[in-house]
């Protein structure tokens, strides 16, 4: 569609991003549940693709930081990648849809910056059927917040290679501290030692999004991941009609678990990192 027009969304586009993106709720737990926030247009920047009144694509940019695009046809995120480098956006991370991840990084960045990829899975889960489990798993306490910060910097290194917690230690701790104390981290514990934790991630009217699931290495081997998860579900069940979350698919031991508690593969993911 060549009169296509891409533009910075305002309020008055609110109810067009909520009806593209209610095409795939699923697919974009975290796009409404940011765009379902009263404050969604200040907290982030969107981009969107609009035709005679319909929205076609759409980025969330969160800038330095994160963009996260949806869009059904691959033209439409190379245009929002063209958006962004005409508005001079630094490349940042991008997660998303595959096709529409690649299309937009290369429109953005003209081919010129190179990225390291990550191909990820969404995975789904219908609450209804999950079956109950006895729960041990608890919001980590305020006592637990600086383990449960190094083990969510251990994971963000073995499985992405970011090191955002050496770079920015008070941002990261900070940003950990807080989701401690609004409970949003939930773990299993030994004794003083965190064997398994998870993070909740952020919601739309219906899914939740989770993220952040480790075991520290000593603890590995042991059970807790699958029984983790599986008591998850068990505390989501009633709150949440589906869980999803993204995986990287060559990671086998976490591939089966989220199978084996009752996970179901969705689309193709992309993460790329600007080298």
């Amino acid at each position: 569609m060549s009169d296509a027009s891409c533009v910075r969304l305002r309020a008055h586009h609110h109810s067009q991003l909520l009806q593209l993106l209610g095409t795939d709720p699923l697919m974009n737990t975290f796009l409404l549940g940011a765009a379902g926030q009263e404050d969604w247009a200040r907290t982030a920047m969107w981009w969107g693709v609009a035709h005679h009144g319909r929205m076609l694509a759409a980025v969330y940019l969160s800038p330095g930081h994160l963009a996260v695009p949806f869009a059904p046809e691959v033209p439409h995120a190379e245009r929002l990648g063209q958006a962004l480098r005409k508005a001079g956006h630094v490349p940042c991370m991008v997660v998303g849809p595959r096709e529409a991840s690649d299309a937009l990084w290369q429109a953005w960045t003209s081919g010129r910056t190179a990225a390291t990829t990550f191909d990820q899975r969404l995975y789904v889960t219908n609450l209804a059927g999950i079956r109950s489990h006895e729960v041990a798993l608890a919001p980590a306490s305020e006592a637990m917040w600086e383990q449960v910060a190094l083990n969510a910097a251990r994971m963000q290194f073995e499985d992405l290679g970011l090191t955002r917690f050496r770079s920015d230690p008070e941002d990261f701790f900070s940003q950990v501290h807080d989701q401690v104390t609004r409970g949003r981290y939930l773990v299993l514990t030994e004794g003083d030692d965190i064997v398994f934790q998870v993070q909740l991630g952020i919601e739309s009217d219906q899914a939740i999004q989770i993220g952040g699931t480790y075991v520290p290495e000593p603890h590995r081997g042991r059970g807790h991941a699958h029984d983790g998860m599986r008591q998850l579900l068990t505390c989501l069940t009633g709150r949440h009609g589906y869980c999803t979350l993204h995986v990287r698919e060559d990671n086998a031991p976490a591939v089966r678990t989220y199978e084996h508690a009752g996970f179901v593969r969705g689309g193709p993911m992309r993460i790329l990192l600007p080298r």
